[in-house]
């Protein structure tokens, strides 16, 4: 095993003594025994939250299970590639699931680290037992090698961490508000407990129910034959439900031919339509931005916006949570839910005059803005949060 390539130093800007080889066995121990508890924190599998999120708390009334003190790391087995790392600050039960650390010739925030870098899960994999519920093998996990340095250079690294993870979940929870916030805007806005007044202080006129029929001409998707290679590989873009994740979208990961268009059912669809997915996953939605042709698979019903409505305000009434549930009772099937374009033609919106429109428009595009930033931000914080674990844990 090689040194991390970054190191921290003492405070008089002097180098830490070498990094010691060892096992995760030197370092940490697992908490032993079963014991019954009445009124305490109990955590299971469940309880622990992928992608290091933490721990859900619960309180039992009655609890049996290995006992955890603040202090030590829990660490979710089943499944282990969900990344269930919690670093507790109080003490409970721990179902047999959970795997209870306790840092013996480390510290606890750096043993944490540890247990969380890209290294130490692809070990745990590599002893996996089961493989609809796989689960990492004791044994095999005590024996993962690490360069482990001295006491004082691991408090380092463990406040460094910490750090980035604060910076973390402060954004998480900003962006969660924001979230939040938006989601009760909706629907004070699109029930009309909130309305916009024109620029002269004047209200706006009523509001009209209208089918989707009467605002947007509804096209369904197609896929070519894959077989065929001519289809493929052109310069139409050919989108998949994976890939709506956004307000608008870019780009597309497979592209098709005109042959292959005309071999299907997929038809173009213009800047501004709204791409609906209908089949399986239902509901989401994006706004088509390309400048080329664009055309969709057989999972979407895309809506092409008439006079009536533009296609900024329809993408909001979509994702308004009261119209995402009429779209979930209008949908049936028996191998997986759809809604068929009959039955999403039926559906109403609430649709007020374009300058309102353009109103509420606007007024949302200024919160996706903020949360497309705290998004952008988070992310950048865990890829710089990944590469420094991939130094320092080597």
């Amino acid at each position: 095993m090689t040194n991390p390539t970054i190191r921290f130093k003492t405070a008089n800007g002097l180098d830490f003594p070498d990094t010691v080889s060892c096992t995760l066995s030197d370092i940490s121990k697992y908490s032993k025994g079963t014991i019954e508890r009445k009124n305490c924190i109990f955590i299971g599998n469940e309880q622990l939250i992928s992608n290091f999120g933490g721990a859900t708390l619960e309180i039992r009334t009655e609890a049996k299970g290995t006992e955890f003190n603040s202090g030590d790391i829990l660490f979710g087995n089943i499944r282990p590639y969900l990344k269930k790392v919690w670093l507790s600050d109080r003490s409970g039960i721990a179902s047999p699931d959970v795997l209870i650390f306790k840092a013996t010739n480390s510290i606890p925030g750096y043993l944490k680290c540890i247990l969380s870098s890209d290294r130490f899960f692809n070990h745990v994999a590599q002893g996996y037992k089961g493989s609809k519920m796989p689960r990492g093998d004791k044994h095999q996990i005590m024996g993962f090698k690490i360069q482990c340095p001295c006491i004082e250079e691991q408090q380092k690294i463990a406040a460094f961490f910490s750090t980035l993870d604060e910076k973390i979940s402060l954004s998480e929870r900003k962006l969660e508000a924001l979230e939040k916030l938006k989601k009760g805007l909706m629907q004070k806005i699109f029930s009309q407990a909130i309305r916009f007044k024109s620029k002269d202080g004047h209200d706006f006129e009523d509001w009209k129910i209208l089918k989707i029929d009467d605002v947007a001409l509804i096209r369904g998707g197609g896929t070519p034959s894959t077989k065929n290679e001519d289809y493929w590989n052109g310069n139409i873009q050919w989108m998949t439900p994976t890939e709506i994740n956004s307000k608008y979208v870019h780009s597309s990961l497979r592209t098709i031919t005109k042959l292959g268009l005309d071999n299907s059912s997929a038809k173009l669809l213009p800047k501004g339509a709204i791409l609906l997915t209908t089949r399986a996953t239902i509901g989401a939605c994006s706004i088509n931005n390309f400048d080329g042709d664009v055309c969709t698979n057989q999972g979407f019903q895309s809506l092409i916006c008439n006079q009536n409505i533009i296609p900024e305000f329809l993408y909001y009434s979509i994702t308004n949570p009261a119209f995402q549930k009429e779209m979930q009772k209008n949908a049936s099937g028996s191998t997986f839910l759809e809604i068929s374009s009959n039955n999403l033609k039926k559906l109403t919106l609430q649709v007020p005059s374009i300058k309102e429109q353009e109103c509420i428009s606007i007024f949302f595009s200024t919160f996706d803005q903020k949360i497309d930033l705290i998004k952008a931000k988070i992310c950048a914080l865990k890829k710089l949060k990944q590469g420094f674990m991939q130094q320092m844990f080597v």
